[in-house]
């Protein structure tokens, strides 16, 4: 972890603050907590694939149903801004359908 740059002090401040989210669109943190002086966090499961593995298996979306999903992100991030969380790595491969 201390090699990518987080720290166990930033870790718990951000789990702290992903467990006041309560939003459709994001995935619930369950529990956090460090081993053997490693962070870890424990998320909802979620079934179903990545935005990522739904392009490469079936190329571009329709538009209707990307502004509908562009949407919802957007109402999740905007979410998640309120509350003093930042993704960090909003990319297809991390976009759960």
């Amino acid at each position: 972890w201390r090699a990518c740059g987080f720290s166990t002090a930033g870790t718990v401040k951000e789990a702290r603050a992903l467990a006041t989210l309560r939003h459709r669109s994001v995935v619930a943190l369950l529990d956090a907590g460090e081993e053997q002086g490693r962070p870890w966090l424990a998320l909802e499961l979620v079934r179903g694939g990545t935005l990522q593995r739904r392009l490469d298996r079936q190329g571009p979306l329709a538009p209707r149903e990307a502004a509908a999903l562009v949407l919802a992100l957007a109402e999740a991030v905007a979410h998640a801004h309120r509350h003093g969380v930042l993704h960090r790595d909003l990319k297809p491969a991390n976009v759960l359908l």
